[in-house]
């Protein structure tokens, strides 16, 4: 049973501030620091409020657009945001966020013209295709799953995360794919071969809504690589310092690394242990959902891999168990239980 909801909380900006300071003092991340100084917090109120309808993004939940993005989300996202954004053009750089929170109709749409072949997939390795119609449906989700969310499961629902859009649009995505991560220090480290940078547009983290990406076929800027990391630069240095965290920050089994889609976890840790106890696979079926029952089949498998297969600092903690202390069961070879491959 979840923790009851701390009624009306609101962190305003100085206690943010504060918490900000105690945090790069003992490198504490923001998300972990607040529960323990706060575990009355474990489920703010705007996630408390969360139906599972919104949760899976059929209804929206209270939104709000801030002063220096387009995305709208949660309140105290939004001013988290807004606040990171305001520090990131005090030291020259231009922090700014696209796509924030989507509908399931809207994350249908990326879905379903993929299916259908009417938009291209990014494959793993970088390269894009458009799939062919006669394709078996297990086999079109299975790519499709690289970097595209199944609608209603998509954390761009819950209006706590981001795609950053110097890292997805003007050629950024396919840039910095394939250069690999900008680490903490700013060097950036090659972890594949390098190729010419395709002109396309960005996926969008999860799926781009549409009209967000730049027309395929366009040169790419003559500038790109100094137009692309100076942000992404300085997100990977501050944006924990403000509850922001890159939850596709490896290949886990899941979605493929996403250096453009950013989370706030003080919302999104909560929003993700609600999901998990309330959304079921009957809640999201029949929602015209392309090859949904490929999915939907065996749910238990996808969320496993795809929702829990991100960084380990936006991963609730574990449930009360029932004997304290028992160790994950095992199989008869005594290893852990493994995650099946969706078919």
């Amino acid at each position: 049973m979840r923790s009851p909801a701390r009624p009306a909380s609101r962190v305003d900006a100085g206690r943010r501030g504060l918490l900000r300071m105690l945090g790069s003092a003992f490198l504490v991340p923001l998300p972990v620091l607040r529960s323990l100084l706060d575990p009355l917090r474990a489920e703010p109120s705007a996630i408390a409020e969360l139906t599972p309808l919104q949760l899976i993004g059929w209804q929206s939940p209270r939104l709000r657009e801030g002063r220096w993005n387009d995305a709208k989300l949660l309140r105290e996202a939004t001013e988290s945001l807004d606040e990171m954004s305001h520090a990131a053009r005090a030291d020259g750089v231009n922090v700014w966020a696209r796509s924030g929170h989507r509908t399931l109709s809207q994350q249908r749409y990326l879905w379903n013209s993929k299916f259908r072949g009417r938009d291209s997939v990014r494959a793993p390795d970088g390269s894009r295709e458009t799939l062919d119609r006669e394709l078996p449906a297990a086999e079109k989700v299975q790519r499709i799953l690289s970097y595209t969310a199944f609608p209603g499961t998509s954390r761009h629902h819950w209006g706590t995360d981001v795609d950053m859009a110097q890292s997805f649009s003007d050629h950024c995505a396919d840039y910095l794919l394939e250069l690999g991560e900008v680490r903490e220090g700013g060097e950036v480290r090659e972890v594949r071969e390098e190729r010419e940078v395709r002109g396309e547009g960005g996926e969008g983290g999860e799926g781009e809504v549409g009209e967000e990406g730049e027309e395929a076929g366009e040169d790419p800027p003559a500038d790109l690589p100094e137009s692309c990391l100076p942000s992404h630069r300085w997100l990977i240095a501050h944006a924990a310092e403000y509850g922001w965290y890159r939850v596709y920050d490896a290949a886990r089994g899941g979605f493929q690394p996403e250096p453009w889609h950013w989370s706030y976890l003080p919302l999104a840790v909560p929003a993700l242990a609600r999901y998990l106890v309330e959304v079921t696979a009957e809640l999201l079926r029949d929602r015209d959902v392309d090859g949904d029952s490929v999915v939907l089949d065996d749910f238990v498998s996808y969320r496993d891999r795809f929702l829990l297969g991100i960084a380990p600092e936006a991963l609730p903690g574990p449930e009360e168990p029932e004997g304290e202390g028992e160790p994950a069961p095992e199989d008869e070879s005594g290893e852990s239980p493994t995650v099946p491959e969706l078919p």
